[in-house]
C-alpha cells in the first residue's frame, strides 16, 4: 500500500464522519479525534516516497495570507504549512527524516498531507510595526541576500531553499495594508492598543501621529529625499509605507534570483473575480478542489486618506519603489502625479 492508497483508505464517507463538531465542553472528544487523525497523518507520511515540495506564499503581513491558506485548506482538504511550530502540533515537519528543520504542517482534522506541493507561509523579513524607519532603511537591512535568508532560516526553522520550487506573491493596496496593520495591532497584548485608540478614522490618525513622531522623525534624510520633506509630513504612518515598498522591492529581487515559477495574486481580485483567481491558484498548486473554499469578505478603507495624504504617499512610494514594485502597485495610485510613471 502506497501513500496515495493510505490517503484513500479512510474514504470520503469516513472523512466526513470524522469531521468534528466541537462544543465548548467537548474537549475530550476533540482530543480523541485529533489523536486518531495524527495516526493517519503519520501513516501517510511514512508511506510517502518523497515529502511534498514547497511553494512559498510570500507576503507582506496583512495582505491576505491567512485567508489564502485557510481557503486552500478548505477547498482541497490538504494541509498547508508555515514557519511556526506549536508544541504538540502534528504532523510536524514536512521532511522529518532529513537535515531540514521546518516548514511545519498546519492541518485541519479533515485534511490530508499533500502529495506534490505544499503551500507554505513565508513573510521572509516582515519588518516590525514599531521600529525606527531609518533602521529599516539602513544599508545593512536593505540587502537582498539577507532578506532571502530570512525566507528559510531562523532560530525556529532552517531548510534548503532549493526545496522551494514555486513562489506565490500576495499584493494588497498599500493604503489598505497600512490601515489593516493598524487594526492588527489590537490583537497584540504587549502593544496595549485597546482603550488608547479606536478602530476609526480618528483613531487611525491619532495612532499615525504618534507613530510618525516616535519612529519616523529621526534621520529622515536616510529615507526621504530633500525635495520630499514637506510631502512626508502629510503622510499618516509614513514608516509603514516605506516598509511596504522596501519589502516588495526585496521580495521581487528574491523571486527573480530564485528563478522558479511564480504567480502574483492581488488581494482585491478575490473580491472582483474570485472564481478565476482562486482557480488559477489551485492550478498553480497542481492540486484539485474538492469542496467550497472559505467565503471571502472584502475590506478596504478609502475614507482613511484624504487627497493630499494619498498624493504625497504616491510620490514618496514612487521614489522608493523598484521598477518591478512600481508596476505592481501603480494600479492603486494616480499615476498622473508621476511624470515618469510610464
Amino acid at each position: 500500500m502506497d501513500a496515495q492508497q493510505a490517503r484513500r483508505g479512510v474514504g470520503e464517507t469516513q472523512i466526513k464522519s470524522r469531521t468534528p463538531v466541537v462544543l465548548k465542553d467537548d474537549h475530550e472528544v476533540h482530543r480523541n479525534q485529533k489523536q486518531e487523525k495524527v495516526v493517519e497523518w503519520k501513516n501517510q507520511q511514512r508511506l510517502q516516497k518523497h515529502p511534498p515540495e514547497i511553494i512559498h506564499l510570500m507576503s507582506f503581513p496583512n495582505s491576505g495570507t491567512t485567508y489564502t491558506l485557510t481557503a486552500i485548506q478548505k477547498a482541497t482538504r490538504e494541509c498547508t504549512a508555515s514557519h511556526s511550530y506549536h508544541i504538540g502540533g502534528e504532523p510536524g515537519e514536512i521532511s522529518p527524516n532529513s537535515r531540514n528543520k521546518g516548514p511545519y504542517y498546519d492541518c485541519e482534522l479533515d485534511s490530508w498531507l499533500p502529495e506534490k506541493y505544499v503551500l507554505s507561509k513565508s513573510h521572509c523579513q516582515p519588518f516590525c510595526k514599531q521600529c525606527h524607519t531609518y533602521v529599516v532603511a539602513s544599508p545593512q537591512r536593505m540587502v537582498q541576500e539577507k532578506f532571502q535568508k530570512h525566507c528559510h532560516v531562523s532560530e525556529k526553522f532552517n531548510y534548503d531553499l532549493n526545496l522551494v520550487k514555486k513562489n506565490v506573491q500576495l499584493v494588497r493596496n498599500p493604503f489598505d495594508n497600512v490601515v489593516a496593520r493598524f487594526h492588527s495591532s489590537f490583537k497584540s497584548y504587549e502593544e496595549g492598543f485597546t482603550g488608547i485608540y479606536e478602530k476609526t478614522y480618528e483613531g487611525f490618525h491619532q495612532y499615525c501621529a504618534w507613530h510618525n513622531k516616535e519612529f519616523s522623525s529621526k534621520r529622515t534624510s536616510d529615507f526621504v529625499l530633500p525635495e520630499h520633506e514637506e510631502l512626508a509630513l502629510k503622510v499618516p504612518c509614513l514608516g509603514e509605507f516605506f516598509k511596504y515598498i522596501a519589502w516588495h522591492n526585496l521580495a521581487n529581487m528574491t523571486i527573480e534570483k530564485m528563478g522558479v515559477p511564480s504567480m502574483t495574486i492581488y488581494y482585491e481580485d478575490y473580491n472582483e473575480n474570485f472564481h478565476e483567481t482562486f482557480s488559477g491558484l489551485i492550478s498553480f498548486l497542481e492540486t484539485k478542489q474538492v469542496s467550497e473554499p472559505l467565503p471571502f469578505f472584502w475590506h478596504d478603507y478609502p475614507e482613511y486618506f484624504d487627497e493630499d495624504a494619498r498624493n504625497a504617499a504616491t510620490i514618496l512610494m514612487k521614489s522608493w519603489a523598484s521598477h518591478e514594485t512600481w508596476d505592481m502597485i501603480r494600479r492603486y495610485v494616480d499615476s498622473n502625479l508621476i511624470s515618469d510613471a510610464d
